[in-house]
């Protein structure tokens, strides 16, 4: 349930409440010591509720229009009942957690009634969200938008990965940006910043392009701990070229930069009409230690317009 509410003065209130269900039934579930293994059933009962609070400010500025607009988000939850596999050479409890592994703290979940993006893992506990977000949007469509956002909870929280920046009754600083200056040019960069020294533990750049003869992007990534807790640095640069109005050729590369060498290298075809896209793609993926000997494949992938989807055959 939410509801908004604004007062005369245009401040908004957003309250909204919930209630969630979980029963699991575990069987032969590795316990993350050794090959230990365990099952159980168990049932939970979660039910966040909060409120969030906006106060934008408009103004105009030539032939331009000026936004800033203060968020706040108050959220309170129970206890929740974290499925606990067993417990590490610490003592430390180890969590079922197998769909919300890759998970990153950023502009997108800054304000979720619950951050992690699965069922397993639940954030509880009471916490307040804030951030201030500015925008300015010409009238010739040119646009630039910021965000600066943090989170505060009550308690330390150990059901978050130390690298997310989320365990601390403080949380690490989140830093979006993006920006159509021109048209067919867009840029966007977002960041994860140390709570104390404001050094980058994680960022995010790219740039995208399109015109009539085709489209093209480059994004950079580093991020001090992956989710396998090693230092990540790479490139990903792609693109397509249109020869005609139904043909064309797609390019992309991979470049893991912490070990200077190219991770993925695709070229393509592809046909497209109002209807569907047929791409035909041969992809190279190298030897990088850790990873599997290089390999080489060719895919056929179906899109159709209507659907949005796409079948791939390799």
């Amino acid at each position: 349930w939410r509801r908004a509410l604004i007062s005369t003065a245009g401040l908004r209130f957003e309250p909204y409440a919930a209630v969630r269900a979980d029963a699991y039934r575990l069987q032969d579930v590795l316990t993350g010591v050794g090959s230990a293994t365990r099952k159980d059933e168990m049932a939970r009962m979660l039910a966040p509720a909060g409120v969030d609070i906006t106060y934008p400010f408009f103004r105009r500025a030539g032939d331009a229009t000026v936004i800033v607009e203060p968020v706040v988000q108050f959220a309170a939850r129970p206890d929740a009942k974290q499925v606990v596999l067993g417990r590490d050479a610490r003592g430390q409890p180890i969590y079922l957690n197998e769909d919300s592994v890759a998970f990153e703290f950023d502009e997108t979940t800054l304000f979720r009634a619950n951050k992690f993006p699965g069922y397993d893992l639940y954030e509880d506990g009471v916490r307040l969200n804030m951030a201030g977000r500015a925008a300015v949007m010409w009238d010739d469509g040119r646009r630039a938008n910021l965000l600066i956002g943090r989170s505060f909870r009550s308690e330390r929280n150990a059901v978050f990965n130390a690298r997310t920046g989320l365990r601390d009754k403080s949380s690490d600083w989140v830093v979006a940006a993006d920006a159509q200056p021109i048209r067919g040019l867009s840029l966007f960069t977002r960041a994860r910043l140390d709570s104390d020294s404001l050094d980058i533990r994680r960022l995010e750049a790219g740039a995208n392009v399109a015109n009539k003869y085709g489209s093209g992007f480059v994004r950079y990534l580093t991020d001090d701990f992956d989710i396998n807790g090693v230092r990540r640095e790479n490139l990903d640069v792609g693109g397509e070229v249109n020869l005609t109005r139904n043909y064309g050729v797609t390019l992309y590369g991979n470049r893991d930069l912490a070990r200077d060498a190219w991770v993925i290298r695709d070229v393509g075809v592809f046909y497209r009409d109002d209807c569907l896209r047929v791409d035909v793609i041969y992809r190279r993926e190298d030897t990088i230690i850790g990873r599997l000997l290089p390999s080489e494949s060719v895919s056929v992938r179906l899109t159709l317009a209507t659907l949005g989807g796409n079948f791939g055959n390799r």
